[in-house]
């Protein structure tokens, strides 16, 4: 019995061991590796050198726009970008691609070189499985992926600025920005006491507009939009009448989430107002600043000039004679002006061009406008010289820069007027015509006219 009961227990001990190794073998290692987390199709950025060492949501590349007509934002396939701090420290970063069911790590080839072919600091070729991308130095960097030509760029943020008819550079001279506190995570740049005017501004980097990344192919350095959401090449932020002033703008950076602005208005300012004159130079005159053409102050902000030109002038226009400290330019369109540009306005791209010929030109500084006329005739027209229905031509001599004629005059009053209409006419003094301006009189007789539209100083006449 005792022999029974002693196989009974050895028995049981024994299936108790086998039981209990099957369940040990049965149990989830402690130490396994998490599994990746599923991620929506597109390209990550990730690593120990920047903000996030996975791919999530915040590190998506987006889409790369480029510069297309008119300035205008563009989406450019396969290219894509993302503005992020790169520090020096840790083993860079990768792009991970995620399509469908396959997961593709990229790198570069080696590591980044200087670009010779274009401005951006640093450049290599994209390698599937490559090296690790990595940086010398800490700072704030824009990335270009150009999976059309497995090309990587990247150019260090080394200033942002402020620049724009609104801000007292114009836009030619950016107003720079002040660093803040600047990590994987978020970066600012602030500035204060910055007077902002009845106009428009952006922000940009390194004092440029764009860099030429590929032959014809530029990616924007600036910023526009709304203060909610900047975007590369986005649309002036606009100052109007009523919230002109002294402000703090403070420029926000948030991984995964892009460029925000603040704009807190500390003080007014005096509204700007128009320059008493404006004055045409440009390649009709060998840009001679000193020798400046007149134009006749209407007003509000428009003023109006007169020239023979041909499809290639170029011409900005000036408000102080000998001085090129105050002058408007091309805007970013054709029939546009800015303050401060560096870009001429070619006048066979403007509005109103109808080709080789004598034209008004039409300055409106208070929307920023620029427009053409053309005029085919100029005539005298009034009592003086028959009727006020018939016109008597003029005709245009350009060794002279004059429009003449002999005229037979009597007693009565006349005017000068273009193109058989009142739309655009001179009166007032013989010795300084205004357009709109007071009928002429006095001259009797058959007489020989000159009449000077394209001068240094005023609009002027003879007849003698």
């Amino acid at each position: 019995m005792k022999k029974n009961m002693f196989k009974f227990m050895r028995n049981l001990f024994g299936l108790l061991a086998i039981v209990t190794i099957f369940a040990t073998s049965c149990k989830e290692p402690e130490n396994e590796d998490p599994v990746t987390p599923t991620v929506e199709d597109g390209y990550y950025v990730l690593g120990t050198s920047i903000a996030v060492n996975e791919a999530k949501l915040s590190g998506t590349l987006d889409k790369g726009l480029i510069e297309g007509e008119g300035f205008a934002a563009v989406e450019r396939e396969g290219m894509y970008e993302k503005w992020m701090f790169i520090t020096a420290s840790g083993d860079g970063f990768v792009i991970f691609q995620q399509a469908g069911a396959t997961a593709t790590t990229w790198g570069i080839d080696g590591a980044f070189a200087d670009d010779q072919e274009t401005p951006f600091t640093k450049f290599a070729t994209l390698k599937d499985g490559g090296d690790r991308m990595t940086v010398s130095e800490d700072g704030f960097y824009h990335l270009i992926v150009d999976f059309t030509n497995n090309k990587v760029f990247l150019q260090k943020i080394d200033s942002w600025g402020v620049i724009g008819d609104a801000t007292p550079g114009g836009w030619s001279n950016d107003t720079n920005m002040t660093a803040g506190t600047i990590d994987v995570n978020s970066a600012t740049w602030t500035i204060t006491d910055l007077p902002l005017y009845e106009g428009g501004y952006k922000f940009r980097y390194n004092d440029t507009w764009t860099y030429e990344f590929n032959e014809g192919e530029k990616a924007f350095t600036n910023l526009g939009g709304t203060e909610e959401e900047l975007t590369p090449g986005g649309a002036n932020l606009s100052v109007t009448a009523e919230t002109q002033g002294i402000y703090t703008l403070t420029l926000k950076y948030t991984f995964g989430s892009g460029f925000s602005l603040t704009a807190e208005k500390t003080g007014d300012v005096t509204p700007v107002g128009y320059p008493d004159s404006l004055f045409l130079v440009g390649n009709f005159n060998n840009w001679e600043i000193d020798n400046v053409l007149h134009t006749a102050n209407r007003g509000n902000g428009v003023y109006e000039g007169y020239l023979n030109l041909t499809a290639d002038n170029e011409i900005k226009a000036v408000s102080v004679r000998g001085s090129w400290d105050e002058n408007w330019g091309q805007g970013a369109d054709n029939g546009t002006l800015a303050k401060g540009s560096l870009d001429n306005i070619i006048v066979g791209n403007q509005p109103g061009w109808n080709g080789d010929g004598f034209y008004q030109l039409k300055f409106n500084l208070a929307d920023m406008s620029f427009a053409l006329t053309p005029i085919t005739t100029v005539s005298v027209i009034g009592e003086a010289v028959g009727s006020w229905e018939n016109d008597v031509p003029l005709v245009y001599n350009a060794d002279d820069k004059a429009w003449e004629g002999t005229v037979t005059f009597s007693d009565g009053e006349y005017k000068f007027r273009a193109n058989n209409d009142w739309t655009i006419n001179w009166g007032g003094d013989l010795n300084d015509l205004v357009p709109n301006g007071e009928n002429l009189s006095g001259q009797t007789g058959e007489l020989s006219v000159k009449l000077y539209l394209s001068d240094l100083y005023t609009f002027h006449a003879t007849i003698e």
